[in-house]
């Protein structure tokens, strides 16, 4: 009895290890298979920095500084690189302490304006992680396919292919402040790594 009693518990054992284990694998699979970029990369910071709801940071170089405009705190454009036609912008908004909604709220609405092309879901495509910038807990995703911008007011909605959005939440001492990346999948992979090293290397005042 003792020794089919271990031979069953030991049956169950492999089949949980070996049950996480693929776990692990489809894991890491279906993060590599959505292209994450969200690791940062090697930059000079000599661009124009802001300090927004008590954060600072820098731009890195090549970034081009397109200035504030209302809620948008600060503005950039990047590129394009070669095979892309258009480049990637990088937009921070900050609403006030308190202010923005919810960050769960935010990254779902981000997610719902990229598309499939062939009609999969864009919340099983994305990634989503959660990182911690100067001890500051912060809310990163990053999803590519159709993104579908405008429709303010009387606009059309324009729809462009092939784009990728990564989207970083950072809760500062002053509140939530969002940025939003959006471009050509090439040209905004790039812009993700140096966007990865600026908030890597961001600063509270407080």
């Amino acid at each position: 009895m003792r020794t089919k009693l271990s031979l069953v518990l030991m049956t169950v054992m492999a089949i949980m290890l070996f049950g996480c284990t693929a776990s692990e694998k489809e894991a890491a699979s279906t993060s590599a298979a959505s292209g994450s970029h969200f690791k940062a990369a090697t930059v000079e910071f000599s661009g124009t920095g802001y300090t927004v709801a008590g954060l600072t940071f820098q731009a890195p170089s090549g970034w081009n500084d397109i200035g504030p405009s209302g809620m948008r705190k600060a503005q950039y454009a990047f590129g394009p690189v070669e095979g892309d036609s258009d480049s990637a912008a990088l937009a921070v908004y900050y609403f006030g302490e308190g202010q923005g909604g919810a960050t769960r709220a935010n990254i779902d609405r981000w997610i719902g304006q990229i598309v499939q092309p062939d009609g999969s879901d864009s919340f099983e495509k994305s990634v989503e992680s959660v990182v911690e910038l100067s001890g500051m807990k912060s809310h990163v995703v990053e999803v590519t396919g159709t993104y579908a911008s405008g429709g303010m007011g009387m606009a059309p909605v324009k729809e462009m292919t092939n784009y990728r959005m990564t989207g970083v939440v950072v809760e500062g001492p002053q509140g939530s402040v969002f940025f939003k990346l959006t471009g050509p999948d090439k040209t905004a992979a790039m812009m993700t790594g140096g966007l990865a090293a600026m908030l890597e290397n961001i600063k509270t005042t407080e």
